[in-house]
């Protein structure tokens, strides 16, 4: 019963842990491993993401009391590591199939939150990462469409 089919609980419904774990059992084999707030919502269960704050202190406290393990925990250290940081990057390209790396907020709302972070910490930007990487800031596009307008209004 994932996306489309939701029907709406009882009242006190998720206030049942065994609902929960259930739920999210269903999640983690359809996304093939321990869900994030965004897989959760991705497939439409806002109230049960809502329910795991509410009544059982969040996803993690959640997660641990069923004894999975974080697919994200990253061991002591590794955001220091630039090249932790770029392998993490293209990850993201590659595995969300973008042109580029996304701005701070679309990360945060992919799941990435501790990767912005680092790359605040170690580039002090998206921008800055995204040079490194190869690809041109959206701010240098600007000025070149800008640029290429004012020579083809300059022309005519």
């Amino acid at each position: 019963m994932l996306e489309g089919t939701m029907t709406r609980r009882p009242r006190g419904y998720y206030q049942d842990f065994q609902n929960i774990e259930r739920e999210l059992k269903e999640i983690a084999a359809h996304v093939g491993y321990y869900p994030r707030y965004v897989d959760i919502r991705e497939l439409g269960r806002t109230s049960l993401a809502a329910a795991i704050d509410k009544y059982y202190g969040g996803l993690n406290k959640v997660r641990k009391r069923l004894k999975y393990k974080s697919h994200t925990t990253r061991p002591r250290g590794f955001w220091n590591k630039k090249g932790n940081v770029i392998r993490e990057a293209k990850f993201i390209i590659i595995n969300h199939n973008l042109s580029e790396l996304p701005n701070e907020a679309t990360l945060r709302k992919m799941g990435y939150g501790g990767f912005t972070y680092a790359v605040y910490k170690m580039y002090g930007g998206i921008p800055a990462l995204r040079k490194e990487l190869g690809q041109t800031s959206r701010i240098d596009t600007k000025s070149k469409l800008t640029s290429l307008l004012e020579q083809y209004a300059g022309s005519s």
